[in-house]
């Protein structure tokens, strides 16, 4: 029961932590409370606008910048831009400055519009209205768990079973070792330019675009998503597991079971994997973080309108739902995180075996 309230509570801080953050860019103020631009008309002086309003002075002519009392700054400003000599004003953008009360209020409203059933907007290109998100979420759900989940599954399997191979086959793991060096040294987007680059090659080769490159219109990719979300957790869940093999060799139990007569596959299948199960267990939730940060990587840069990659596409005028997609991804990870800590406790115990 405590560990359920541990992770009710975890849960709750990570979704209040994002509709904290996603409202940080609405506490910041770049606009003067105490000066305004203004533009005159032609023969217009800026002197005989000031001497018009009371408690207003120049403070660069050259530019037009006029100062106003700060609690008087929205009255005056709608009676100088009134004024026979003044075409518009304009706000000063000065130095940022963080307004908490502002940033407060902005979380209000944001979590009283969850409340309300709006979860944020996306404002097209090509529609002169915005649309909820709720309209595009299911199509994004589907796009983008089309590739999330065979690739995650990929990659989990590929690094288990070239552990296994690895600690079976020592050259074999020579090899293995390199290359899951080389893969936890490169960045994400390097992974996918790659695999980008690699597509090209061989869609050059084949004469005619055997692999999507990129999303255009209802053609999404797929092998490229899969491939970049399944390699560095691969290469992760691969390392942790040839540590764990690693040191099980040193323990008594693998020099008892040589005694006995067990060959070096009935050694690893027989009792180094149930002793390596935790380890295991408690990289796969990190495994998933990997994933979802790859996604939001490869649909970005093939321009995928999904989950991760919509904020950024080029039929994208602006958003306001990056909250509610990025509840969306922390939830699926917290999901992983509760679902593996119930194995390690329940799975486990009853499997390891003793040295």
């Amino acid at each position: 029961m405590v560990r359920i309230l541990q992770g009710l509570l975890v849960a709750i801080g990570i979704l209040a932590g994002i509709l904290l953050i996603s409202n940080l860019d609405k506490g910041i103020d770049v606009i003067s409370k105490t000066e305004i631009q203004v533009v005159l008309l032609p023969g217009g002086t800026l002197q005989n606008v000031v001497d018009s309003f009371p408690g207003t002075q120049i403070t660069n002519a050259e530019a037009g910048y006029v100062s106003v009392p700060a609690d008087k700054k929205q009255e005056l400003e709608r009676q100088i831009a009134r004024h026979r000599e003044v075409q518009l004003t304009l706000p000063v953008v000065t130095t940022p400055s963080f307004d908490f009360k502002r940033y407060t209020e902005a979380v209000k409203v944001q979590f009283n519009a969850y409340l309300d059933g709006d979860f944020g907007m996306i404002g097209y290109m090509s529609r002169p209205e915005p649309l909820p998100i709720t309209d595009s979420l299911p199509e994004m759900l589907k796009r983008s768990l089309s590739y999330l989940a065979p690739g995650l599954f990929l990659g989990i399997a590929l690094g288990f079973f070239a552990a296994l191979l690895a600690v079976w086959k020592p050259r074999a793991g020579k090899f293995l070792d390199a290359g899951q060096g080389f893969l936890m040294s490169l960045p994400d987007f390097f992974v996918v330019v790659l695999l980008q680059f690699i597509a090209i090659a061989i869609n050059k080769l084949a004469g005619s675009p055997v692999i999507i490159i990129m999303q255009f219109v209802k053609q999404t990719p797929l092998l490229i998503p899969m491939l970049a979300i399944s390699l560095l957790p691969a290469a992760l869940v691969y390392g942790t597991l040839r540590i764990a093999f690693e040191r099980e060799w040193d323990e008594g139990y693998i020099k008892t079971a040589y005694a006995k007569g067990l060959s070096r596959p009935s050694v690893i299948f027989v009792h180094m994997m149930r002793n390596t199960m935790e380890d295991f267990l408690t990289i796969i939730p990190r495994a998933v973080s990997v994933a979802l940060t790859s996604l939001v990587v490869v649909e970005v840069m093939a321009g995928i309108f999904g989950l991760g990659g919509y904020a950024v596409n080029q039929s994208i005028a602006y958003v306001t739902s990056l909250a509610t997609t990025c509840a969306i991804l922390a939830g699926f990870s917290l999901l992983v995180q509760g679902l593996f800590a119930i194995l390690r406790s329940r799975v486990v115990v009853s499997a390891k075996e003793g040295a």
